[in-house]
């Protein structure tokens, strides 16, 4: 929780002003599941303070109320940037219960609504390794008392030690998927601030303020131009030795921040300008800004449904593919109204960032591997998936559980480009599904194709792959293959 100071870097970007109409998520990447649709779990428990008195028996800390008076839930599975936030009252006794929903990474903290910002935190809630509350839709109870969770003083609210066997088997997990969820699912914590504009208003109470998420792109490369072949041919991907081989690697980590909001929001028009402050630098970026630069920033009009049309802001900055590690800490994003940078029209602030400790190691991660099923005439007619996890160099065929711990309640995707497509950013089709309404099965056939007006449909044609999601430890997991 306790993230070391370093001396901070300010990144200034220009934000060109182009114009985009978006009237479905059909893409080559896929906009991801809706969070929020499982089934029902409710989190109770008594939280407790240190600070009065140090470490006291549980009893005697139960009647130490913490100064805050909400227990705040976040999930971090986004849909078109919606994000589902709950709030629940703390008792006079600092005894709470809040509801959650099943196959959905939440996070929750006990926090003071008298306070303003990041301030606003007294404790954010971990259970040992484990930061999110991920109950299982397929094996978990419908509810979890966590006891005496004691809020520290320095950030956290942890569970009783002696509560955790039976907190993690109330989630539906076993010790080993505890384990590998536990060493990826800090990621999410980046949602925690309940105020990120700093007004002393929680934001979900805001009406003005937008919908929005900081999502992390991790983008591996699989094979070269020589593995399309397989792709036009029908014949599934190599498995073994793609490390050795040079098949697979890391290309790169993108922070990807999208503000969505509806008529007169915090943005009274595109920002000229915004900054990205980082607390901490880390080992990688140190002296050297060269490692940030901006690929795209873009104004425009996005929609889930025709009637609700919204404005959207989209800010990448990207990682050199030297970066193993994107910084910890505090990221503070400061947007100017003039291109110059020095009328500042807001800040919004997400304390706690924590990444992968090597974006190159993918181990657990599960990915669908593609093959392409075509007729006589070599049309593309249905695609047929196999979930793969990596391990120990290879790739080898994913269990129902793995399915369920990485990828939860969201969507997967598999995209691709074809000759024939007459835009740059256009692709030949696409498909998606969401694992857990087949029961998370490892292999599977799709035929409902979304296809581009223009594109190809034969699978000779066949330029580039991508199939990805966004994981439970709230990283958007994306494979591509690409050609010439």
């Amino acid at each position: 929780m306790n993230m070391q100071r370093h001396i901070s870097k300010i990144l200034l970007f220009n934000i060109s002003k182009s114009v985009f109409v978006f009237l479905t998520c059909a893409s080559l990447f896929s906009c991801g599941g809706n969070g929020g649709d499982g089934a029902p779990f409710k989190v109770s428990g008594t939280v407790a303070n240190t600070s009065a008195k140090g470490a006291a028996s549980y009893e005697a800390l139960a009647v130490l109320p913490s100064t805050a008076n909400y227990v705040y839930a976040v999930n971090t599975r986004l849909r078109y940037l919606t994000m589902d936030r709950k709030k629940a009252p703390i008792n006079a006794d600092g005894t709470f219960s809040i509801s959650l929903t099943k196959s959905d990474p939440w996070i929750l903290a006990f926090i003071d609504t008298s306070k303003v910002g990041e301030a606003m935190i007294q404790g954010i809630f971990y259970a040992d390794q484990l930061d999110a509350i991920a109950p299982k839709k397929s094996t978990a109870s419908n509810s979890t008392d966590v006891g005496n969770v004691v809020v520290d003083g320095i950030g956290g609210a942890g569970l009783p030690v002696e509560n955790y066997v039976t907190y993690i088997g109330d989630l539906g997990l076993n010790m080993t998927e505890a384990s590998v969820l536990g060493a990826l699912d800090e990621g999410a914590l980046r949602y925690i601030n309940p105020d990120l504009d700093g007004n002393g208003i929680l934001d979900m109470d805001d009406p003005a303020f937008p919908n929005l998420k900081v999502q992390w792109r991790q983008e591996y490369r699989y094979g070269d131009t020589a593995l399309l072949d397989n792709l036009r041919n029908g014949i599934p991907l190599p498995l073994n030795d793609v490390f050795s081989l040079g098949l697979f690697g890391s290309m790169g980590t993108q922070i990807n921040l999208k503000i969505q909001q509806q008529g007169s929001g915090i943005f009274s028009d595109l920002p000229g300008r915004f900054s990205l402050e980082m607390e901490n630098v880390g080992d990688y970026v140190g002296d050297n800004p060269a490692f940030w630069t901006p690929s795209s920033a873009s104004s425009g009009l996005f929609s889930e449904i025709d009637t609700e049309w919204s404005n959207e802001l989209n800010y990448y900055v990207s990682f050199s593919i030297d970066v193993h590690k994107v910084p910890d800490g505090k990221y503070t994003f400061r947007f100017y109204s003039d291109e110059a940078g020095m009328n500042l029209e807001k800040t919004l602030t997400f304390s706690n960032v924590a990444s992968m400790a090597d974006a190159t190691d993918v181990s657990n991660f599960v990915i669908p591997f593609p093959v392409f099923n075509a007729n006589q005439s070599g049309d593309i007619t249905s695609v047929s998936y196999t979930w793969m996890k990596y391990e120990a160099g290879a790739f080898i065929n994913a269990t129902a559980s793995d399915i369920e711990i990485m990828v939860g309640n969201q969507d997967a995707s598999i995209g691709w480009y074809s000759s024939g497509c007459g835009q740059i950013d256009c692709r030949g089709g696409s498909i998606e599904w969401r694992p857990s309404n087949n029961g998370f099965s490892p292999t599977g056939t799709i035929s409902k194709i979304w296809w581009a007006s223009d594109a190809s449909r034969k699978r000779a044609d066949i330029q580039r792959m991508s199939a990805g999601y966004v994981s439970n430890p709230a990283i958007w997991i994306n494979m591509n293959i690409w050609g010439d």
